[in-house]
């Protein structure tokens, strides 16, 4: 017996009565939880499982009867005869319903269960708050859910329980129980993760709650898996928050081109879909990331008319006058955060709305990018957006009380940082933070690293690396990753901004760190090698369209005969339209390289001439750098290439660049024999004072940079005065042996600029680095050469103009040799692959490449002192070649065969056509001697199948026959 007298049964029977009078409530209650709980998780874009329900009867007479003692008056103590629950993915996920149910129930309690566990402990988690309905909240919602009850009178019977809802106890008297105090009906409501709910089901309730003592060793167990899936739990989390924070830069880790497709894709979907929000939000940020700036703005404008016209937009006008000349400060920002669900979203909405405009304009805008700041003051992108739009109009000091905003909103956003540094640096100064905010520098180093490597806002992510690697003291670290931002740099505009950026700099700071003007004159060159590039692809073009025009006008006069003759006017027309359409793409092409070389030509004037050298010598095309190891401990290794050099550079005429001093590679290249056509021209830029201990080649002709010691800015200054004299760099070729962080950097500039860049692949230090290198070693420009001479002789010099072969014959000549090779490789039981095909099936790499072939007689007969000569076919003497000539012209033709190979992007590896793999990219004193045998036929073939064509290979001595 109880204290009040009845026996158990009696005073479960009781409170089991009370609560079937008061149930319907609760129950009603529930429905309305399960709908505000819904319709929060849907509008704050958390995907989760919501639960809500009113304690069943038997439920409540068991814990009635259980808790007696602790519950005397069940009925009126409980907290959870009505209970919510929502079950989201991972824990990141529940700040945001946390502070939702804060804000719009009242609380009579809430804790985090999970502080109760000691730090040695795991297991139940989860976060429980005791609510009740507030007056004026989420009325909209109450109102909803009464008009779907069905008829008039279920919907007035609904609205008065839910009036109830809202009761409280009258105020307490002295003595009287808490439980009689404030609302009358409360409900329970948790939040966990899945991985918390399985735990909470599975674990918590079927060992802690059991009805018998659990064994230890069941619950060791219990708590080793409660550890797991706190870990995984922790992981989700992690990962989750990853992604999502990648996600916000939609369309950045796209080309240009993917870019296009997507946008043209999402398009055609959205005409079908006209009130999608999130729809139209990805189009327009993909119509900024191309700078369709117009596109955007009208993607976003109906949703943002439509927010304009709601009341809920109003709090977002409380602070209209932020922007004005100030920046954010504390005061301003206190009580404009408004309780629309959708703030975050429709801020997003809001800053690309007004970065649109803003594009456009570049006069309006940021009163909407003010606006998306107002509604979500967590929104870090709106304060750099804000930031960088008081930049464009020089207002530095508003620009730096965003970023700083904006870094102290997200510290760990790079673009956020990097902002913070630049005004502050810009203003102040000088150097004397850096020190204050290394660690953030390393950090933000990391964030961009991470960035790049999933392959995410890109090219920005290596700017801002470049920017804090040069903050840190890394030079050519931060060199390097300016190299590769410009790499995927798809305009010279977007090297703009940060060329700007590193501008201002170096007039704030002077030689306070001289390196920044490295940096600045790389940029330059990135943006003017671009136009050089572009204006020479534009010259191309023309040359092709002039190429198409005379072909047309050669039709036309056929056509025009033969029309004539028949008197066939359509025949005619066609014939003058195909002309007309011709001439007019040759004017087109024309204007646009005529556009082209005036742009570059004003580039160079406005960028490269205050820089170029005044005395650097007169240089002719073509153009090879040659960069390599110098450093004393590889000085033997070096001298080991210098018979590779000398073969490499056999009676090449025109300018060679390399290092100037007799040590290792460029000393090699220093005593280069001059050509029996006359001299190389060997060019290097040095430094003003050549360290002691290091000796000029005297066969160079030197000029001067502006630095002291050995450093970047001599390979720099290289570029510019090429460039400055309007060298193309993609008519520029880098050859690369061995190396260090010079010569490393020197590669990647190469690279950048759009120069062939050809590294022995096995010489070790920084060519080695470059062949492992992620960013860089599949660059098309980039060939891994073997360390074969006439490989490297064929990268350096080309294949030489034929002198005597007619180039109508090529095509022929070149169709032969494929067939003598697949008859040759059908003895040898090959089987059908791509090499193999009739000649119109070939694809254009291998079909090039027997045409190369042809082009290359000349050169290998010349090798062994023979020509070709042209004479009537009957007159032809055949000759017989030498076991020795056949050898060395097969191992020059195995060279050239190499270098196709290399440049149609085969690379040495287990043979795989389809990825193009294959194993004899070697040197070759390496070849199988029976693929060298292929080789060797080629050669042996030769007189006779050139015999067709009326052409006999002479020997010296008999020249004169």
């Amino acid at each position: 017996m109880a204290e009040d007298g009845m026996t158990l049964v009696e005073h479960v029977a009781r409170q089991v009565a009370a609560y079937d009078e008061i149930r319907p409530v609760y129950e009603v209650f529930a429905k309305v939880l399960s709908e505000i709980l819904s319709y929060a998780v849907k509008d704050l874009g958390v995907t989760a499982i919501v639960q809500a329900r009113a304690k069943d009867k038997a439920s409540f007479a068991e814990k009635s009867a259980r808790k007696r003692n602790t519950y005397p008056d069940a009925v009126n103590q409980l907290t959870d005869l009505c209970g919510g629950r929502i079950i989201v993915d991972c824990k990141d996920d529940i700040e945001p319903i946390r502070n939702f149910i804060c804000e719009h129930f009242e609380i009579t309690e809430e804790e985090d269960v999970f502080e109760r566990l000691k730090t040695t402990e795991f297991g139940y988690r989860s976060v429980h708050f005791i609510v009740s309905l507030k007056r004026g909240e989420l009325e909209s919602i109450l109102e909803s859910l009464c008009k779907r009850q069905g008829s008039l009178e279920k919907q007035a019977s609904f609205r008065t329980i839910v009036e109830r809802l809202f009761e409280r106890h009258a105020p307490a008297h002295q003595g009287e129980q808490s439980a009689f105090r404030g609302p009358k009906f409360k409900a329970e409501i948790q939040v966990r993760t899945l991985l918390q709910h399985a735990w909470a089901a599975i674990g918590h309730d079927r060992i802690y709650k059991s009805e018998f003592a659990v064994p230890k060793r069941w619950q060791r167990d219990a708590i080793r898996i409660a550890a797991y899936l706190e870990e995984a739990d922790e992981a989700f989390s992690r990962t989750v928050k990853g992604v999502e924070g990648y996600r916000n830069y939609y369309g950045a880790y796209m080309s240009r081109k993917q870019q296009e497709e997507e946008l043209e894709r999402l398009e055609a979907v959205s005409r079908y879909d006209t009130e999608n929000m999130p729809l139209a939000h990805k189009i327009a940020r993909l119509a900024l990331s191309l700078r369709h700036w117009k596109l955007a703005e009208n993607k976003l404008k109906p949703f943002v008319e439509t927010w304009d016209s709601n009341e809920a937009a109003s709090p977002t006008r409380k602070a209209s006058t932020l922007h004005s000349n100030h920046g954010p400060n504390e005061a301003e920002l206190a009580g404009i955060i408004p309780k629309s669900l959708r703030a975050t979203e429709m801020a997003a909405v809001l800053l690309d709305y007004g970065q649109a405009i803003w594009g456009r304009t570049k006069l309006a805008g940021c009163e909407y990018m003010e606006r998306a700041f107002n509604l979500n003051p967590t929104n870090a992108d709106a304060c750099v957006a804000m930031a960088e739009a008081d930049l464009e109009q020089n207002a530095t000091d508003t620009a730096l009380k965003w970023f700083e905003q904006a870094f102290r909103i997200s510290p760990e956003e790079p673009r956020a940082l990097a902002g913070f540094i630049f005004c502050k640096l810009a203003i102040e100064r000088d150097l004397n933070s850096l020190p204050l905010i290394r660690p953030s520098l390393e950090a933000a180093v990391e964030r961009c690293r991470e960035r790049a490597r999933v392959k995410v806002y890109l090219p920005w992510a290596y700017y801002d690396a470049g920017l804090f690697l040069l903050l840190l003291g890394k030079p050519y670290e931060s060199l390097t990753s300016y190299v590769r931002a410009v790499c995927l740099s798809e305009s010279e505009d977007a090297i703009s901004k940060p060329m700007d950026w590193i501008q201002r700099l170096h007039e704030s700071l002077g030689d306070k760190l001289p390196e920044i003007d490295w940096v600045r004159r790389l940029l330059i060159l990135a943006k003017v090698g671009k136009l050089l590039n572009c204006a020479s692809d534009a010259d191309s073009s023309y040359q092709i369209s002039c190429q198409t025009l005379k072909i047309a006008d050669s039709e036309l006069a056929k056509l025009t005969c033969v029309a004539y003759a028949e008197q066939d006017q359509k025949k005619i027309q066609l014939a003058t339209d195909a002309k007309d359409k011709a001439t007019a793409e040759v004017n087109r092409a024309r204007q646009f390289a005529d556009s082209c070389r005036s742009d570059t030509h004003n580039q160079i004037n406005k960028y490269l001439t205050p820089l170029k050298s005044s005395n650097v010598p007169l240089f002719e095309a073509p153009v090879i750098l040659v960069a390599g190891g110098t450093d004393k401990n590889v000085e033997q290794k070096m001298r080991d290439y210098q018979p590779l050099l000398e073969t490499a550079f056999e009676d090449f005429r025109g300018t060679v660049f390399s290092g100037g001093t007799t040590a290792g590679i460029s000393g090699i290249i220093g005593d280069l024999p001059d050509s029996t056509s006359g001299p190389i021209r060997k060019i290097s830029c040095l430094p003003v004072a050549v360290p002691t201990g290091i000796k000029s080649h005297p066969r160079y002709e030197v000029y001067t940079s502006t630095g002291n010691v050995f450093s970047a800015l001599e390979v720099i200054q290289t570029w510019i005065d090429l460039m400055a004299r309007a060298i193309v760099p993609a008519d520029v070729k880098i050859l690369g042996i061995n190396g260090g962080k010079i010569t490393a950097f020197e590669f990647r500039l190469g690279l950048m600029l759009g120069a062939t860049v050809g590294v022995l692949r096995d010489s070790g230090r920084a060519a080695s680095a470059l062949v492992e290198d992620e960013d860089w070693k599949d660059s098309p420009a980039l060939l891994l050469l073997p360390t074969d001479p006439q490989t490297v002789k064929t990268f350096v010099q080309g294949i030489p103009s034929a002198k005597v072969l007619d180039q109508s014959h090529r095509e022929a000549l070149a169709k032969d040799a494929h067939e003598a090779y697949r008859i040759n490789q059908k003895k040898r039981h090959i089987g059908r692959e791509l090499a193999m095909g009739e000649w119109e099936e070939l694809p254009f790499d291998i079909k090039n490449s027997n045409i190369n072939q042809i082009d290359h007689i000349e050169e290998k007969l010349r090798i062994m002192g023979m020509q070709l000569r042209k004479c009537p076919q009957e007159q032809v003497r055949l000759i017989e070649f030498s076991a020795n000539e056949i050898e060395r012209m097969s191992e020059s033709e195995h060279g050239r065969w190499n270098l196709d190979r290399l440049r149609a992007g085969w690379s040495l590896g287990e043979r795989n056509l389809e990825a193009k793999k294959s194993p004899y990219l070697v040197p070759w004193l390496e070849l199988p001697d029976e693929v060298k045998e292929w080789d060797r036929q080629a050669v042996t073939a030769l007189p006779k199948m050139l015999k067709e064509f009326g052409y006999e290979i002479v020997r010296p001595h008999l020249r004169q026959g």
